[in-house]
Formats: structure tokens, C-alpha cells, sequence
């Protein structure tokens, strides 16, 4: 069997990341280990990741200051020694299959993809899953075009060669969407994928989690991990100014309806405008006209509180 790496960044993940551990300890694949990032918690992960570690030698647990999930995750791959890698969020759980499964397709191609649900009843435990073989330009494709696939990491299974090979890391002052980056970057290196619907990983949904929290700082990450996409040309497809002004639009639209539904204060909306020097290099003045019209509306908002 081959050594299977999981990387599990825990920052204040007290509430859950004993089931999430159970989860994998319970796996039908026993060739594993599994490395807990604790980056600096503040609640009891600590004293749980100890008593994890005291019950099996495959619990490995690194404890560090406060430095981000990238930085957490670019340190377990550090750590890892396995032949594959893969990363599980400290409040998902697996399907007892799942590993059986990514492994048998890691055996085959570069990266296996697999289903996920929110309803943890809706997990399968069949073994014998549908799956297609895929180009990775096609999943590159699918991803950026938001059809078909996603740019999640813990649905994935990589090969620990590819990512040390081509110095693959995780952008470390990125806080959102620093999974997409590392996802492109290593399919990008890939050569094959093989992909599978069946649901095998219970994504747990937080309305407070980093998705779905409003953040200035958030929506900047966002703006850099689109420019950095222009910027590395996946794709023929993404080459174009449209391609990344329409991934640039529903960002920054996204972020500002939200700003007019909560009636927020309009500092934070100047501090948007302030920043969009990439309309000004797409000359779109058209977008600036309504982002303006949208601030406008804000302020009327405001006003009349």
C-alpha cells in the first residue's frame, strides 16, 4: 500500500475536529498518516490534538503561532512524506470509502477528483464508483467558467511528487480562493485526472466561515488571485481582458450588493474604488459608470437611515 499524506490545518477547531479525525481513523484504506497544523488556537484544539495523537501513531500533530491556512498547509506538505497528499478541512468528514477510492484513482492518473455534499446523510459507501478520465485542460476549463468542476482542495487526491517537483505552494498572503490558485497551478502540471460524482466528503456549512463572511481584505485576495490567473494564462481561454473582467465583475458586484443590503458605511465602498486600478487598465469605463451608480445608491441608503 502506499502512504497516504493528510493535511489538516486546526485553527480554534475544538467543536469538531474530533469527528472529523474519527472520520478518518475509520477509513477502509489504513495506509495513511495524519498531520493537525494547530495554527495557534485559543480554545481547547490544542489539548484534543494530544489526546488524538496518544491514541494512534498516525496522529502526528504540528503546533505553531498564528499564520494563516496557507502558511499551515504549505507546512504539512513540508511535513508530509507520503506518496499522495490530501487535504481535509478540521470540520468535514469522510465517507469510510473515500480514501480506498482517491487512492485507487491516484494509482491511475496525477489527480483524482471525487464528489461532496452539505447533508452528511447523503454520503455513499459504495466502493464501486462511476469515473471518467479527463484532460486537465478541460477541468482548467470547467473551473475558471465556473461548469462542471470546482477549485476546492479537499474533494482532491495529488501526487506529492508533482507538487514538490514543481515547487507548488499555497500563496501565503492570500486569505480566499488560495485553494483555486494552488488547484489551476497543479493541474496545469498534470497530465491526467480522473473524475468521480459519487459524494465520499461531508463539507460541513458555516454561515461564519471565511466563504461567507463580508471582508474587505477578502474581496482584495479575490481581486489578486484573479489577477494572478490573467497573469500565469491557464488557459487560451482566459487570455483575454473579458474572460477576467467578467470574473473581476461578479466579484466586485457581489461584494458591493452586499455592502448596499447591509448599509454598511461608505468607507468601505470608497476604499473599493479606490482600488480597482484594473478597470482603468481594461478601459471599462462602463463598469466604473455603475460601480459609481452603486455607490450613489449606497449613500442615498445611508442618508436615509
Amino acid at each position: 500500500m502506499n502512504l497516504v499524506s493528510i493535511i489538516i490545518p486546526a485553527y480554534n477547531a475544538g467543536d469538531y475536529l474530533k469527528k472529523c479525525v474519527y472520520s478518518i481513523l475509520h477509513q477502509t484504506y489504513t495506509d495513511y498518516e495524519i498531520i493537525i497544523i494547530d495554527d495557534g488556537s485559543t480554545d481547547n484544539t490544542y489539548q484534543i490534538c494530544e489526546e488524538l495523537a496518544s491514541k494512534d501513531y498516525r496522529v502526528k500533530i504540528h503546533h505553531q503561532e498564528n499564520r494563516g491556512v496557507s502558511i499551515a498547509r504549505n507546512d504539512g506538505i513540508n511535513y508530509a512524506i507520503g506518496k499522495y497528499i490530501i487535504f481535509v478541512d478540521s470540520d468535514d468528514m469522510l465517507s469510510p470509502q473515500y480514501l480506498e477510492i482517491l487512492v485507487r484513482f491516484a494509482e491511475k492518473a496525477d489527480l483524482g477528483i471525487i464528489g461532496y455534499t452539505s447533508q452528511i446523510e447523503n454520503l455513499e459507501t459504495d466502493t464501486n464508483v462511476r469515473h471518467v478520465y479527463e484532460n486537465p485542460k478541460n477541468i482548467i476549463d470547467g473551473i475558471l467558467c465556473g461548469v462542471k468542476y470546482d477549485g476546492y482542495l479537499w474533494n482532491k487526491i495529488f501526487q506529492r511528487s508533482i507538487i514538490v517537483e514543481n515547487n507548488l505552494k499555497f500563496k501565503e498572503n492570500v486569505t480566499v480562493w488560495e485553494d483555486l490558485l494552488f488547484v489551476l497551478e497543479y493541474l496545469s502540471c498534470s497530465s491526467s485526472v480522473i473524475v468521480s460524482e459519487s459524494r465520499l466528503y461531508y463539507y460541513r456549512y458555516r454561515e461564519n466561515s471565511a466563504v461567507h463572511v463580508l471582508d474587505l481584505d477578502k474581496y482584495k485576495s479575490k481581486y489578486e488571485v484573479i489577477s494572478e490567473i490573467k497573469e500565469k494564462e491557464f488557459t487560451q481561454e482566459v487570455k483575454s481582458k473579458s474572460r477576467v473582467l467578467c470574473m473581476y465583475y461578479e466579484v466586485t458586484f457581489s461584494y458591493l450588493n452586499q455592502l448596499v443590503v447591509r448599509a454598511q458605511q461608505l468607507s468601505e465602498v470608497d476604499k473599493i474604488l479606490n482600488s480597482i486600478d484594473i478597470l482603468e487598465m481594461l478601459s471599462c469605463r462602463k463598469i466604473v459608470f455603475v460601480l459609481k451608480m452603486i455607490y450613489l445608491r449606497l449613500k442615498s441608503v445611508n442618508q436615509h437611515r
